[in-house]
Order: C-alpha cells, then structure tokens, then sequence
C-alpha cells in the first residue's frame, strides 16, 4: 500500500468482503492485534485464523465503515491512525449497530505501509462529548 489511507481503505474492504486472508496481509509478520473485547492476539497467522473463525460464523453478514480519520505521522516511517467505526449485523449485538475506535500503528517498510498494531475499543454509552458537542451535566 502506498498510504496509511489506502491500508485502512483496504481494511475495511478485506473485512466487508469477509476475505481474512486479504485483510491479514495488511499487517506485519510480527503484528499484534487487540480486538474490541480485549483479546490479544499476536501475529499474523494467529489474527488471520481468528478473523476467520468469526467471519466464519457471527460476522458472517457483518458490513464495517469508518470515519473521522486521524493520521498522526511520528516520523518518516511510523504513522499513528486513529478512525471511529461502525459495524452492521454482529449476530450476537443487542442493537443494529455497534460503534468504536480503532488505533492502528503502521510502519513503512521499503514502499509499503503495513499494520504494526491494531487495537480496537468498542464504545458503549457516550461518558464525554464529542468534539463539537456539549457534555452532559448529570
């Protein structure tokens, strides 16, 4: 990938065609995945395999879009990304929709941008304003 934007873009392509292959070669070899449960899981055989497992089952029907994206270079060769989701069809969800935030790190290795880290947080109820919005004064 020639941008951190194109890896997202192709993020969430790989994902919304349910091909974890694709989307597993985003990452490093060596990559460390944390998905919106907490769970940990280090490489990128292991996020491949237990990306399958899910689209294999739950996820199945799912359909994920992002938003609101943040590129924070920290240098040359090292991006920060930060992006609000939104995921469609979770079979085990209560509601329709369920929204968060991913946190990715990317390094550039020669041409190519790839995943270094990945974590996830699901976001449940709203505890401060967005930005632009005013906080609540329970």
């Amino acid at each position: 990938m020639q941008s951190p934007e194109a890896v997202l873009a192709a993020y969430v392509a790989a994902w919304n065609a349910h091909d974890m292959k694709a989307f597993a070669n985003l990452f490093s070899e060596d990559a460390d995945f944390v998905n919106a449960y907490g769970d940990w899981w280090r490489g990128r055989e292991v996020l491949q395999a237990k990306n399958s497992e899910a689209h294999d089952s739950y996820y199945a029907r799912t359909r994920l879009r992002t938003e609101a994206l943040v590129i924070r270079p920290i240098d040359e060769k090292v991006v920060l990304v930060e992006s609000r989701w939104i995921l469609h069809g979770d079979t085990r969800a209560k509601r329709d929709e369920r929204h968060g935030f991913v946190t990715l790190v990317m390094t550039k290795d020669e041409d190519r941008w790839r995943i270094r880290l990945a974590q996830n947080t699901e976001r449940q109820q709203p505890s401060i304003a967005e930005p632009g919005e005013q906080a609540d004064q329970k």
